[in-house]
């Protein structure tokens, strides 16, 4: 991981950690991921991320607006996201990977309790 794309981390972390506009927070915790996708320099991930931008965004707002309707929820994600960042500027993949299937498992479970209207 370059510096360049750690502190561009870094500065997407103190963002959401200090925004208050929630489609704002969604943005920048889209940005997050997409950063880290794009280090893992993954063809495969890029080109996955790239083709279903769109629903991927939409995704993201509808689970943190789900997510965030307990508003102790919030600092818990902000908490994983900074985890990572932390793993990842020590150069600890484990750690990195461990945050990072922590941070999954929190959004799979808000994923699976979601009501889903099937057409």
């Amino acid at each position: 991981m370059t510096p360049e794309r750690l502190a561009s981390l870094e500065k997407i972390c103190d963002a959401i950690e200090t925004e208050t506009d929630e489609t704002v927070r969604a943005e920048l915790d889209k940005r997050f991921h997409y950063e880290i996708a794009l280090a893992s320099e993954n063809r495969m991930i890029r080109n996955v991320l790239q083709s279903s931008a769109t629903l991927i965004e939409a995704l993201i707002k509808d689970i943190r607006i789900a997510i965030l309707d307990d508003p102790d929820r919030g600092p818990v994600i902000d908490t994983q996201h900074r985890h990572i960042l932390n793993a990842l500027k020590n150069k600890e993949p484990l750690n990195a990977a461990f945050a990072m299937s922590q941070h999954m498992d929190l959004i799979d479970g808000f994923v699976a309790g979601l009501e889903i209207d099937e057409p």
